[in-house]
């Protein structure tokens, strides 16, 4: 079902207790509003599901791109952190926090602030794949600003069990799961 619309009655079983909202439009380039508009009606439609089906706890993977970025490596970042995003993807993910908290008293809502995520298989735009494809080609490999840049990464599978920790304990607010330095 494409959750940018209402979802019918009949996509899920009468009862859910539990929902883990890990769909989402992903442009981190993207500057206009379609990305923000995709993620926010999604996220709109999950809460009027998890009201109708008495849900009471929801793990939603959101992104470090909620505190914007720096390259100034200012040390770890808080979940208390301010949150600046300068993306229009960064500003999805803000405002997707936010409508799913708004889903109800008693619903525990855990927003799982992802850094990039390291798979098995990966998309071919990390710039990852693309430096794996040019040492396998013994091709040379340019680095820019080596001594300001810095990323964040996370496993898969390190994902996965934050997610069942998350469901498990009822958590409730933002975690962080990324490395001990600030995205850019």
């Amino acid at each position: 079902h494409d959750l940018r619309t209402p979802i019918p009655d009949e996509v899920f079983p009468e009862r859910l207790d539990a929902i883990v909202h890990c769909a989402a439009a992903i442009d981190e380039d993207a500057k206009g509003y379609e990305v923000v508009d995709d993620n926010v009606r999604a996220a709109f439609n999950l809460v009027a599901l998890a009201r109708a089906r008495g849900t009471r706890t929801i793990v939603n993977l959101s992104s470090i791109a909620v505190y914007g970025s720096s390259s100034e490596g200012r040390g770890p970042v808080a979940e208390s952190a301010p949150l600046q995003p300068t993306t229009s993807y960064g500003l999805a993910k803000l405002l997707t926090e936010s409508t799913l908290s708004a889903a109800g008293p008693g619903v525990a809502v855990s927003h799982l602030r992802l850094a990039y995520v390291l798979a098995p298989e990966m998309p071919e735009r990390y710039f990852l794949v693309r430096i794996a494809r040019r040492l396998a080609a013994d091709e040379p490999i340019e680095i820019v600003n080596a001594d300001t840049t810095r990323l964040s990464f996370i496993e898969v599978a390190d994902v996965a069990c934050a997610c069942q920790a998350a469901l498990e304990e009822a958590a409730d607010g933002p975690f962080n799961l990324a490395a001990d330095a600030r995205p850019t």
